[in-house]
């Protein structure tokens, strides 16, 4: 690494001040602002490192950012506090010991040992990055968030109570629900007494004025008993679409839609007629309903798994790990790329070296294809 900085005779104005940092032939550099002591700091790794795909430690040196100026250990460890500080958590059942040390090697970093104070155990020490470009959060720091985060969980509604909600909320002229097909639109309006279905002769559009929408075509008396009518044409999800209003709000029909989506993916389906089912549950979405209320299930074994709306027909952990070739022979995929890229599959058992030239497998006699995940990782799912 070099840093050339700014002379009466050349000019140099990078984003930290008046000189710039070149990496060496062959390597990279990362800089940012160090947190507590506003110092910058420069890592800079080779290519080599970065393409091996192992752990390495890149070199790192702190400037003064002001001028450049590359700083000793003595000058830069003044801005920092190399003493314990403990700490306990809000519920008194965890005690933690925070300190910034400094390696065999000369490199800062933080550890902390974590105690449960309710049997007196101490867990292993845990090690942390020491310089950063956030605030440093503790293991009671994030203990506090995960916390947190159970309460609003917890707090969430389940479909019942969803509902029970939104009846006690229900007033006249509320409108329960929009629709459409290709030649009419439609809305569910309650009047104080009955559900009432109204239709008009028209194309969707934009501009549509919904107070027209005036010829009662049915009364109903609950949600339930319009969203069966509806539903009892075996075609009704080819021939109606849902309209979008109030995203987001809270909807009396809600429980009835999550309802039968729950039941739709118990049993076989296509994927096509899922997707158009997906618009009418994501028309009703809440955040204030429990994930657990929207179900899912694994599309070989049917064992609930976790809602994953982008693959509807995903396998489980158990039906993954049954995943062979024609033969019988055990497979496994992994990605080829850091950060989760690519798709790649192995015999199981020869630690990666024997590659699997497919990414179709067979559980159970039913083909599954394997690829990469959206946000990363491997996703095997029942091929149609």
């Amino acid at each position: 690494m070099k840093i050339r900085k700014s002379t009466f005779f050349r000019k140099i104005k990078s984003e930290f001040g008046p000189f710039e940092i070149m990496a060496d032939e062959g390597c990279e550099v990362y800089t940012f602002i160090d947190y507590i002591s506003k110092l910058l700091v420069v890592r800079e790794s080779t290519d080599e490192q970065r393409k091996s795909g192992k752990p390495y430690l890149p070199k790192m040196y702190i400037l003064n950012p002001q001028n450049g100026d590359l700083l000793t250990r003595e000058q830069y460890e003044i801005h920092f506090d190399y003493s314990p500080k403990t700490q306990r958590s809000d519920d008194g059942k965890w005690e933690i010991t925070v300190q910034r040390k400094v390696d065999k090697n000369g490199t800062d970093y933080i550890e902390e040992r974590i105690k449960n104070l309710e049997t007196n155990k101490e867990l292993k020490p845990a090690e942390g990055v020491a310089f950063r470009q956030a605030k440093y959060e503790s293991w009671i720091d994030r203990y506090h968030q995960e916390l947190e985060r159970k309460k609003q969980l917890e707090a969430k509604l389940t479909l019942d109570q969803h509902y029970e909600q939104c009846l006690k909320n229900l007033k006249p002229n509320d409108i329960i629900y929009k629709y459409c097909s290709k030649t009419q639109v439609f809305k569910v309006v309650y009047l104080g007494d009955q559900f009432h279905l109204f239709f008009k002769d028209e194309i969707m559009n934009r501009e549509l004025d919904w107070a027209k929408v005036s010829n009662k075509k049915s009364t109903f008396n609950s949600v339930n008993e319009f969203w069966d009518d509806l539903t009892s044409d075996p075609n009704w999800l080819e021939i109606y679409k849902p309209v979008q209003f109030d995203f987001g709000s809270d909807k009396l029909i809600t429980k009835t839609i999550i309802q039968y989506h729950n039941d739709f993916v118990k049993g076989e389906f296509e994927t096509s007629k899922y997707n158009l089912l997906h618009k009418w549950k994501n028309g009703v979405f809440t955040d204030k309903i429990k994930r657990s209320e929207y179900k899912q299930c694994c599309a070989i074994c049917k064992k609930s798994v976790f809602n994953n709306a982008r693959y509807p027909k995903y396998i489980c952990g158990d039906c993954t790990e049954l995943v062979t070739d024609k033969e019988g022979r055990k497979i496994e995929f992994y990605n080829t790329k850091p950060l989760g890229y690519g798709c790649q599959g192995y015999y199981m058992g020869t630690e990666q070296k024997e590659k699997y030239a497919s990414n179709i497998g067979y559980v159970n006699n039913k083909e599954v294809y394997a690829e990469e995940a959206y946000f990363g990782g491997i996703v095997i799912q029942l091929k149609e």
